[in-house]
């Protein structure tokens, strides 16, 4: 699947719960997106099949005030320890308004994530150029973990502009 040999499916799954730690303390997480059966166990031996999965949190921005609920997913991911994660995630928003233009929604986000008090960015929602695509909304985005050991997460943000599909 998808050029890779060593991928044979990938199973979506919606509104799946996987535990995590914040602070000590257990909980479980409900995922928008959850996609597993990756087939990359060979790249990561000794972890079981079911911890290899990678997520996207999924948001409807109809407003910049919808910024701030996506910033939370961002906070999520970087305050949140897992058994095991990729060390990148991904967003999806999907645009209801056309009042306000994307470009417009990713610099509130970038604002927002530059003044943010427990969220370390990186590097801020920048282009993704993909080949072969007439697709020009992917923006990656990199940021401190904020639990003990640091390490940087990165996340993958994809805008679908549902303006022309939403009935008014």
């Amino acid at each position: 699947a998808f050029g890779n040999p060593n991928i044979e499916s990938i199973e979506f799954h919606y509104e799946t719960e996987k535990d995590y730690t914040k602070n000590g303390i257990k909980s479980s997480d409900k995922i928008d997106i959850f996609l597993s059966n990756l087939g990359l166990q060979t790249y990561w031996s000794g972890v079981k099949r079911e911890d290899i999965y990678f997520v996207f949190e999924c948001k409807i921005l109809k407003n910049k005030s919808n910024n701030k609920s996506y910033i939370g997913d961002i906070q999520k991911f970087a305050e949140r320890e897992y058994k095991f994660r990729f060390p990148f995630e991904g967003m999806i928003a999907f645009i209801e308004k056309s009042r306000i233009p994307i470009d417009e929604i990713i610099a509130d986000i970038n604002i927002r994530l530059s003044k943010h008090v427990s969220i370390v960015t990186t590097q801020k929602l920048t282009p993704v150029l993909l080949s072969n695509t007439r697709f020009n909304h992917c923006y990656f985005s990199k940021h401190n973990k904020n639990i003990p050991k640091k390490h940087l997460i990165e996340i993958y943000h994809l805008f679908f502009d549902y303006t022309n599909l939403i009935e008014k």
